[in-house]
């Protein structure tokens, strides 16, 4: 099925002869992928220094993924409630893509996701709920939800006796992927390929034509030097740290903690859908593997770092810490709290849990919400796609498709223009953007 906002193709010989995809996660998989597909002939080098840990992970069983990479995790939530018509539309080709085609369909889960309030009163969750409905009336979709009216509603909705709130609604059609094992089966298959390599390497700088705009490789920590003919930057949260992003973009940590559970403890909750209280800012996916996946959204963080920055010389950024991403004491201590603090009130039987583990997921956001998907204004030969922020997954199986379009120039204005790079900057402070966006 055509996806949505896609033009008719161009010829295939406008897909350059050579391009580095800078990132291994989501953005930068969906990427090489989706050019793979345009064109065989197009040498494709993958570059990341996580891709060594990853490969090595294919044969372990374990779901606690030890890279810092947020794609590479266990349960995350597929949904295409979006307000903004554009996002909607295109959250949807991506959910059919989950329902129904390969790869995808294999890893999809749908279970359905409760959003639910402490109290009836919660405004911003009403408003969803209403804008949401709404939208989706109006274009003449069917609205697969159920609304709860009341404590025992969404008691029985979620499957638990704890206290999870006074008022929410059900949405049937969403879901869940485990989404470290659909990555590295994207990375197996990609691998397949002759014309596709991966470099374990940390990118420091990129290669700039002297005096000129023009990017022409990139320049790896062991001093090597990687030419192409683009260069594709799928960084994420990293991206700071070789392009001038300030008041653009900033890179914030997530904690989240994998809970061990008893067989039959995930027994219980086998039926549970994804649930996201709003009001205590927590996320719980349903458990798999005997692991419960809790995402704890009031506790984003930045890791401000002043260094010389390869383009713009001495500056603060936000980007993800370089050592391994697992909390330690004693920041560890008060984010256990916090966790059991949650668990003792939505699911008390699980308070006590013996073996729970953290990480942080790094995620960069845009100020308006908007991804970043486009050539660089400045710069030929250099190609963006971040800012996706913790939406960005959910789009994993239709975002490098778009990439390519915009590349080359086949895809509606209105998309391009939605996902240009911003024209001005937002003067402000460091702090976390996390979730900010109105049409999520």
């Amino acid at each position: 099925m055509a996806l949505p906002f896609l033009l008719e193709r161009c010829n295939n010989n406008n897909v350059p002869k050579k391009v580095i995809v800078v990132g291994a996660g989501c953005a930068g998989l969906a990427m090489a992928r989706a050019l793979h597909k345009r064109s065989a002939e197009c040498e494709i080098v993958i570059i990341d220094p996580i891709l060594s840990g990853i490969r090595l992970d294919f044969a372990r069983t374990t779901q606690i993924m030890s890279t810092s990479t947020a794609s590479y995790d266990a349960g995350r939530i597929i949904r295409n409630d979006y307000i903004h018509n554009i996002y909607r539309i295109i959250a949807s080709a991506a959910m059919n893509r989950w329902q129904t085609l390969e790869p995808w369909s294999h890893a999809y889960h749908r279970s359905g996701l409760l959003l639910a309030s402490d109290t009836t009163d919660n405004g911003p969750l009403m408003e969803t709920f209403a804008r949401s409905r709404d939208e989706v009336s109006s274009n003449g979709e069917p609205f697969e939800v159920e609304e709860l009216y009341s404590k025992q509603d969404v008691k029985r909705a979620l499957g638990t006796s704890g206290d999870v709130g006074g008022w929410g609604y059900l949405r049937h059609n969403a879901g869940w992927v485990h989404s470290g094992d659909i990555m590295r089966t994207v990375l197996e298959d990609l691998i397949q390929s002759d014309n596709i390599c991966l470099k374990s390497e940390k990118v420091i700088s990129l290669q700039r034509k002297a005096e000129e705009d023009t990017i022409l490789g990139v320049v790896l920590e062991s001093g090597e030097y990687c030419a192409a003919d683009l260069v594709v930057l799928a960084t994420g949260p990293w991206t700071a740290g070789l392009i001038d992003t300030r008041g653009r973009t900033v890179a914030s940590g997530e904690t989240v903690a994998y809970v061990q559970l008893r067989p039959e403890e995930q027994h219980i909750l086998r039926e549970m859908p994804c649930f996201v209280n709003f009001d205590q800012k927590i996320c719980f996916t349903p458990p798999t593997k005997l692991v419960l996946r809790v995402a704890l959204h009031r506790d984003d963080s930045i890791n401000a770092v002043t260094f010389d920055h390869p383009w713009i010389g001495g500056t603060t950024i936000s980007i993800p810490p370089t050592f391994e991403n697992r909390l330690d004491s004693p920041l560890r201590g008060t984010q256990e709290q916090k966790l059991r603090q949650a668990l003792r009130i939505i699911f008390p039987a699980l308070s006590e849990a013996e073996n729970i583990h953290f990480r942080q997921c790094w995620y960069e956001d845009t100020f308006t919400g908007d991804f970043i998907v486009c050539s660089h204004p400045d710069f030929k030969q250099l190609f963006l796609l971040h800012g996706l922020g913790e939406h960005g997954f959910k789009f994993l199986n239709v975002i490098g498709d778009y990439a390519v379009g915009i590349l080359l120039g086949e895809v509606d204005t209105s998309l391009a223009q939605l996902w240009g790079w911003p024209k001005g900057r937002t003067e402000c402070q460091l702090y976390s953007s996390h979730g900010q966006g109105g049409w999520r």
